[in-house]
This record gives structure tokens, C-alpha cells and sequence, in this order.
């Protein structure tokens, strides 16, 4: 039986196959990709997952979450004093171990962080299993890279608690390029490639060198302050915000009613990942009030500026310091299982230099990423049903004469409407209507002394588009030469999205 891989975040965990080819990651009973690392204790059983994430409104000091954060710490350990002041449920000390305080009814226990890790573990198991259909045992486990060892001993022991069988336990950066298969193509190739990954509580870069299909990390930057949930809380304060204007009701010190409206903004950032807008619908918000709001991705952009720009500082910071540029990295892939949004994303970008490989990951519940290629080409639709689709090429409806770019025509219309172009080197040709030939006097427009095309038998107009043209009975049009664009339906002389410019 093959291994199986599993990720254990602090914030969602998912477990991966490799199938068809390529890893897959499974979906569990809910029909998600990841699922919460959220356990909620009752007073007769454990839940984990989704339903312990949604029951957390109604039981939130008996709901362990970001239990990664105290795995293998002590309690002199400033990180896990710093989780212990930011948890809904109690954790206490006992010496330097911690423990989480759970209420039961009328029992209270005290329960391991390794325990609720294991809880965790076991429904990654139970998700592997039920898509295989045999038993699993055998497992690798990511873990970041600045983890201790007491820390990696803790999530290795908890595994084996779920029955799983660690085989190995493997840095994230290097998972993310084993998932986009970088070195191991070319393993003779040298290259530096960078992975960003934000996840729910916080941010790392790495940078690496590939050599002959080994990884070397050069460094790496890890910044707890900024993650994915700090886009869901500027996003739940800008909601609370419009629940005060339209309700005159202030709750964002209501805990209660914060936890849920997070709920719905959580829901809501997920969505503007693939859409232009979302919508928020909160029941009952406060005394009974239902919320609704519309958030647009322009919106949430603007509401999340500043966290743009913290969340690109840390690549700048790492740069200088392994003394290396943007144009020095050939990859930057982001792990498969996160995605940090249209917002982050395209920060990135911005640092990103032309011709170099940019490969971003997507949430596994968006689906699982089945390898890279190019972008589709954008589609827009016309009147009567005509079709225009960009095409990759060189400038946009541009011509060039005597050294100065000029603007052939106006984007997203027809291409030449059989008219001829100025004259390229070694061209025959006549002016386009309103260009200057080489006299200076503008072509006509109308009249006998209109340049006329040649005409077929009867009168009609002769012009094969690209078949003419290849022949060499017209000159090849700007967009046609170009191949910005290409036609579906009525095209040329016919006016599909609006009357051909004054250049064409």
C-alpha cells in the first residue's frame, strides 16, 4: 500500500493521494478539500472539523483551535503564552506542561494538546481511508520549517497515536516544489526558486537552490502577525461597521455576535477568491436582527491595503538578505493547499519580474490543482452572438512607421474590415483612412479619388480573410498580422461590438 501525505495546519488540515499521476487531494464526508483543525468536546462524544468550526458560536470554551501552536511547547514558551492568552477555551499549567480545560457537563477535565492533535489526525486517517477503501497506515507529514524537534517529536508521537506509521517527516518548501515537480524534470539544471506561503495564522518565505534534484535552503522568514485570518478580521470590523450604520448598534464588543459575523466574513473572503462580489448573510446577529451585505472584491481590496503590504515586506526583507534579486528566482510556487486570495496574489506579482515562472496554489476546495499551463484566453461576447478571443502576440492593435508606436484600433473590435494598411518594408499597400502618407496630405475618405480594392467577378469586394492576404493580394491587416485577435460570426466590414474606428 502506498503512502499516503497529510498536512496538519494550525488553522485546516487535508490529506493528499498520489492517483492518475499526480497528488489528489481527497475530499472528506463534507465534501471539502481541507478540513478545519477545530475539536469540539461534548459532553458524550468529540467533534472535528466543520460542524465543531460552525458549533463554536454556541461552545466556544469547550472548542480547541490552533492547537499547533502548543504542540510540543512548555509553558515558559512565549508563542504558547501567547496562544494561551488569545484562546476562548482555558489553558492551564501544570509545571511546564499545558493542558486545555475542558467542561463536560458537569465534569472537568484537563486534555493534552498532543490529545486533540491526535483527534485531528485520526479524522485524516478516516478521510484517506474512506476514499481508498482499504486500510491506511503509512504516512508523510509536512511540518515548517522553523519547527523544533521537541515539536516534531510531539506531532510525530500524535500521529502514531491515530495509527499512522511516519515514514518521514518533510519541511513545507519542500513539499511545494515536490507538488510542482521543480528539480525533478531537470535534475541537472540549477535554479533559486522562492515559496510564499500564507497561511491562517501566519506568513513564511523561503528561498531555495535546486541542484541536480536536491533542495538547499538558503533562508527563510517567518512572520506571525500577518495570515489569512487578519483578512477575515479586517473584513468582519468593516461588516460590523455597516451593521452600526444600518442598525445603529454597535457590537464589536459583543463576542458573541463577532464570532459569528467572522463566520460569515470567513465565508465571504473564500468567495471573493473566484468572484467579483459576495454576498453575507448573518441570522440573527444581535436581538434578533438578521444582516445582510453585499462585499465587493474592490471593496475588500481596498479594506485589506495595508495587509498587502505587510504581506510583501517579508520577500523584500529575505531578498536582501540572501543577497539576491527578484530576477535571480526561476519559480515561485505557492504550496497547493493555500491560497492567499486575489489580493496577496497579486502583491506578489508585483515583485515578480517578466519571463519568469509564477506559479501560484489553490485551495483544495476550489479543487485539486492538476499541474500548470498557460492562462486561458479571456472570452467576450458581442452582439448577434459573435465571438472575440484574445490571443497572446505582440502589441495590442499596434503598427509601427518611422520609429513612433501609433494605435491602429480600438481594443475589442473588429479586426480591418478588409481595409488595406500603410505600407510595411518590402509592402505594397494603400493608407489607412486618416493615416498621412509620405506626401503629408491625408488619404480621402470618399470621392472618385478614393483608394478603391481590387473587385472580384460581379462587383463584390474580393477579400478572403487570411487567405488573401497570404497570397499576397493585400497586405496583411494590423490585427490580423498581429493576431490579437481572432473572429467568430459576421466579421470585417459587419460592426459587431460597436462601429470600426476611424484607423481601421
Amino acid at each position: 500500500m502506498a503512502a499516503i501525505g497529510v498536512h496538519f495546519g494550525y488553522t485546516c488540515a487535508c490529506v493528499a493521494i498520489f492517483k492518475d499521476g499526480r497528488a489528489d487531494v481527497i475530499a472528506n464526508d463534507a465534501g471539502d478539500r481541507v478540513t478545519p483543525s477545530v475539536v469540539a468536546y461534548r459532553e458524550t462524544e468529540q467533534i472535528v472539523g466543520i460542524a465543531a468550526k460552525q458549533g463554536r458560536v454556541r461552545n466556544a470554551t469547550n472548542t480547541v483551535v490552533k492547537v499547533k501552536q502548543l504542540l510540543g511547547r512548555t509553558s515558559v514558551d512565549p508563542e504558547a503564552n501567547a496562544h494561551k492568552a488569545e484562546s476562548k477555551c482555558p489553558v492551564v499549567s501544570k509545571g511546564e506542561k499545558l493542558y486545555y480545560e475542558i467542561t463536560a457537563g458537569e465534569q472537568t477535565k484537563l486534555v493534552t494538546p498532543d490529545a486533540v492533535a491526535k483527534l485531528v489526525l485520526e479524522k485524516m486517517r478516516e478521510t484517506a481511508q474512506a476514499a481508498l477503501g482499504s486500510d491506511v497506515t503509512d504516512a508523510v507529514i509536512t511540518v515548517p520549517f522553523e519547527f523544533s524537534q521537541a515539536q516534531k517529536t510531539a506531532l510525530r508521537e500524535a500521529a502514531e497515536a491515530a495509527g499512522f506509521n511516519v515514514l518521514r517527516l518533510i519541511h513545507e518548501p519542500s513539499a511545494a516544489l515536490l507538488a510542482y515537480n521543480i528539480g525533478q524534470e531537470f535534475p541537472s539544471g540549477k535554479s533559486h526558486v522562492l515559496v510564499y506561503k500564507l497561511g491562517g495564522t501566519s506568513l513564511s518565505v523561503t528561498a531555495l537552490q535546486v541542484n541536480g534534484g536536491m533542495f538547499r535552503v538558503l533562508d527563510t522568514l517567518t512572520d506571525h502577525s500577518v495570515g489569512g485570518e487578519s483578512y477575515t478580521d479586517a473584513l468582519a470590523l468593516h461588516l460590523a461597521a455597516e451593521f452600526k450604520r444600518s442598525f445603529k448598534q454597535d457590537i464589536s464588543n459583543n463576542a458573541r455576535a463577532m464570532m459569528k459575523l467572522t463566520n460569515g466574513a470567513d465565508h465571504a473572503k473564500h468567495s471573493l477568491s473566484s468572484l467579483t462580489s459576495a454576498n453575507c448573510f448573518v441570522d440573527s446577529l444581535h436581538d434578533g436582527m438578521d444582516f445582510d451585505c453585499n462585499i465587493s472584491r474592490a471593496r475588500f481590496e481596498q479594506l485589506c491595503s495595508s495587509l498587502l503590504s505587510k504581506s510583501i515586506q517579508p520577500i523584500k526583507t529575505l531578498l536582501e538578505t540572501v543577497g539576491l534579486s527578484a530576477r535571480d528566482f526561476s519559480q515561485d510556487p505557492a504550496p497547493p493547499e493555500d491560497d492567499p486570495g486575489p489580493v496577496p496574489r497579486r502583491g506578489a506579482a508585483v515583485l515578480h519580474p517578466p519571463g519568469r515562472g509564477h506559479r501560484h496554489g489553490r485551495r483544495p476546495g476550489g479543487g485539486a490543482s492538476g499541474g500548470q499551463g498557460r492562462p486561458l484566453p479571456g472570452r467576450r461576447v458581442g452582439r448577434r452572438g459573435s465571438v472575440l478571443r484574445r490571443h497572446p502576440g505582440q502589441g495590442a492593435g499596434r503598427i509601427r512607421r518611422g520609429g513612433v508606436q501609433r494605435a491602429a484600433a480600438v481594443g475589442h473590435t473588429p479586426p480591418c474590415a478588409a481595409r488595406p494598411h500603410p505600407a510595411g518594408p518590402g509592402r505594397a499597400g494603400l493608407p489607412l483612412r486618416g493615416a498621412l502618407p509620405a506626401g503629408g496630405a491625408a488619404a480621402p475618405d470618399s470621392g472618385p479619388d478614393r483608394p478603391q480594392r481590387p473587385r472580384a467577378q460581379g462587383g463584390e469586394p474580393r477579400h478572403r480573410h487570411g487567405v488573401d492576404h497570404e497570397e499576397g493580394r493585400f497586405p496583411p491587416c494590423v490585427l490580423c498580422r498581429s493576431k490579437q485577435w481572432q473572429v467568430r460570426g459576421r466579421h470585417h466590414s459587419s460592426s459587431i461590438l460597436r462601429p470600426p474606428p476611424p484607423s481601421c
